[in-house]
């Protein structure tokens, strides 16, 4: 399947909201970052994979999954602040310990100045949000995307489908 890109994935209207993205990590690219983005299909993942790679001048690590040994490394004991981290939550590997160590620990992100993007699926978003409210709030750039690609090519309802949830 051709790649279709970020941009003919998401509403207009979304896609103007990552210039906000855009002028975070210029603004924060000496200090931390917190941003959850939240995607319903491994298509839109992938695009935006494609994206923070290119916004953030390909410096960022990506870790597929959650994992103590993954949160020592990189949060409580980084020993690269310059790199953005990022965790893809979409599969929602380790996704319980995730929300439970990063609610907890929440105050390495700015004290050891990490920069970290978590990307998960709507579902992993909404356990956050209710399971780790301290550590969503202070996330400075959140948005949940609806793969318009998919959405227009099937019968799968996103609102219907969260509402579930």
């Amino acid at each position: 399947m051709a790649k279709t890109g970020l941009k003919s994935r998401i509403l207009p209207k979304e896609w103007a909201e990552f210039e906000e993205l855009k002028i975070s990590i210029r603004l924060k690219k000496n200090s931390s970052f917190l941003s959850f983005i939240a995607v319903d299909t491994g298509g839109l993942r992938d695009d935006l994979l494609e994206y923070l790679a290119a916004i953030t001048g390909g410096k960022y690590m990506l870790q597929r999954g959650f994992s103590r040994e993954f949160f020592c490394r990189h949060i409580e004991s980084p020993d690269d602040t310059s790199k953005y981290i990022v965790l893809d939550m979409y599969d929602g590997i380790g996704a319980n310990e995730a929300v439970r160590t990063l609610q907890f620990n929440r105050d390495y992100i700015p004290k050891n100045n990490v920069k970290l993007i978590i990307i998960t699926n709507h579902e992993l978003f909404l356990e956050f949000a209710q399971n780790a409210p301290d550590l969503t709030s202070f996330s400075l750039f959140s948005i949940v995307l609806k793969d318009m690609l998919y959405t227009s090519n099937s019968s799968f309802d996103g609102d219907a489908e969260l509402g579930k949830m």
